[in-house]
Order: structure tokens, then sequence, then C-alpha cells
């Protein structure tokens, strides 16, 4: 099953079940999507839809949490989605007003960016260059770094772990982070695993 993470809640003709909502209703013939919080609300109303095969969209809040929360669905594969806002935002439209008196063109990529980020790419910059997002280099971003090839577990741990050495306090330390790390990365879907080994997604 797909479960795709919608950039907006504001979709046209989809209605919205959010967990400040106390009652909701699913009707078979109608697309949700499901405003995630906190999970109260929104993962009953999942269950109901995955139990009618019915397609299933989220807007997601904190994605820690809801990774988190929806561990036992693990087996799904998510996909992230760009849909246009159907409620009309003129906040959108004088910021390009402005970046267009500031540059001399008409250009609406910055604020774009700005309002509606492509979250794929978002991700693979953060671990490429952690240091543009005031980040530390974590094992995430090593493990991430060295998936240009296709690298089956033992030597993406080996290298991974060399590249680690002096942050490290363990083997047995490594060992279990390497693997909470890898497993995220793989959960998310940047990194993909076929045939034993691991690779970037390509987007």
């Amino acid at each position: 099953m797909i479960i795709k993470i919608v950039s907006t809640p504001n979709i046209p003709g989809v209605e919205i079940i959010s967990d400040v909502q106390k009652a909701y209703k699913i009707q078979p013939e109608r697309r949700y999507v499901l405003k995630f919080t906190n999970g109260e609300t929104t993962l009953k109303a999942f269950k109901e839809l995955f139990l009618l095969e019915r397609e299933v969209l989220f807007y997601v809040v904190n994605f820690e949490f809801f990774f988190y929360k929806m561990s036992m669905f693990k087996h799904c594969r998510f996909e992230f989605v760009t849909y246009p806002d159907s409620v009309e935002d003129k906040r959108i439209e004088k910021y390009k007003e402005i970046e267009k008196g500031m540059t001399g063109v008409w250009s609406s990529r910055g604020v774009d960016l700005s309002f509606t980020p492509d979250v794929f790419s978002s991700i693979n910059s953060s671990l490429l260059n952690p240091e543009l997002y005031l980040s530390e280099v974590n094992l995430s971003g090593v493990i991430y770094r060295m998936l240009d090839k296709k690298l089956e577990y033992k030597s993406l741990k080996k290298l991974a772990k060399e590249a680690m050495k002096d942050r490290m306090d363990g083997e047995d330390d490594f060992d279990e982070e390497f693997d909470r790390h890898l497993k995220s990365l793989v959960f998310v879907g940047v990194v993909k695993m076929r045939d034993g080994s691991f690779y970037k997604w390509s987007y």
C-alpha cells in the first residue's frame, strides 16, 4: 500500500480529518487528507481507510513522531507528493512582487521554494551539507554520502565505522546506532534496498 505525505492539507475536493476533531465519519466514496499532529484521531481514520483499501493522504506536522507512531506500518510505501494549495494566499503573490522588484526579473522560484519546498531535495541537501542547516555531521549523513554507488550492508557498515571512529564511544554503541540510522533512512525513503544492497533514492 502507498501512503502519500502531502505538501498541503488544502487539496481541492478532499475533506480534512484532523486530530483536534473528536468525531468523524468515513464515507468510502470520498477522499480524505489526515492532518496529523498527535495521531489521536487521524490514526483511527487511517486504520479505517487502510482496511477499506482506500487512498491515504497524510499532512504531517511532526515527522519524527509520525514515523514513530506509524512504525507498525513500515512495510507500506511512503511517498512525498506536492499538491497546489486550494486556499488562496495573498502573501505569496505579494512576496513574488517584492522578489520581482528586487531582481528586476520575473521569477518566483525563491518564493515557491519558501512556501512549497521540495521535501526530498531538502532532506538530500541537509544530509549532504548539514553545516548549511547549522547542524553537525551525524551518522545518517555519513551513511548517505557513501551511497553514490550500491553497497552491501557489511561494506557500508565498515566504511561508516571508519568515518565515525573518533565520534562513537565503542563498538557496541556504533553497531546499535548504525542500524538505527540506516533503518531511519530506508523508512523515510531516501535510501533504498534491493538484492541485499543499499543505494540513494534518485529523484
